[in-house]
């Protein structure tokens, strides 16, 4: 289990923890799964494939689901990132939560802008010329 807080940036190195730098709201989009302040093409990425959900392999987490500090410091440095965030994911609208195969996840939830899972976003290495 994590002892990593949401909304706090850290070092995939160290697991410090990193102040100053701003973190992207994610949310769930219709036709790129999810998305970074209403963008596709920011500075972060999403960290992919550690979901065990069924049928799915993308970025969001169930909030049933957890990783260890390390697996995720090994997993953002395998992906070419040095410093990561862990986010909450929110549901794009009422009529299409991120986790479709919970029929009653909506009625209990109210899915609107709720969180709907978790996921960590990454930045890559920065190499000084």
């Amino acid at each position: 289990m994590s002892t990593l807080e949401f909304d706090s940036t850290y070092s995939a190195l160290t697991g410090e923890h990193i102040g100053g730098i701003y973190i992207p709201t994610a949310e769930h989009d219709d036709d790129y799964d999810v998305i970074l302040d209403g963008q596709t093409d920011t500075e972060w990425r999403f960290l992919t494939g550690y979901t065990g959900q069924y049928g799915y392999n993308g970025a969001v987490m169930h909030a049933s689901e957890t990783m260890t500090d390390e697996a995720i410091r090994k997993a953002v440095r395998e992906a070419g990132g040095d410093t990561f965030a862990i986010v909450a994911v929110g549901a794009h609208d009422d009529d299409n939560p991120v986790f479709p195969d919970e029929p009653d996840y909506c009625e209990e939830s109210g899915c609107a802008h709720e969180p709907a899972g978790w996921a960590v976003i990454y930045r890559a290495a920065q190499v000084n010329a």
